[in-house]
């Protein structure tokens, strides 16, 4: 499953497979950008369903305005791109 973090006002965007270790995300966002400010977990998914539950939502780094959070699985992946 593709885990994918979209701010609608500036396009700001980062995905990854959710089940992604954390260590590999944060150098992701460290080496490439964008710093998405996640809470502490062992995956991906981990780290966004730790932050929703104490904060209820993630922001963008660059206007700070609410993110919005979709899944796809490998299917919608291939879909989209055929």
């Amino acid at each position: 499953m593709q885990v994918e973090l979209n701010c609608a006002n500036c396009f700001l965007h980062f995905s990854a497979a959710a089940d992604t270790p954390a260590a590999e995300i944060v150098d992701r966002m460290i080496d490439n950008g964008p710093w998405f400010g996640l809470a502490d977990g062992q995956t991906f998914e981990d780290m966004i369903e730790a932050v929703l539950r104490s904060r209820g939502r993630i922001r963008c780094p660059e206007c700070g305005a609410a993110v919005s959070i979709t899944e796809e699985t490998p299917a919608e992946l291939l879909a989209c791109g055929s």
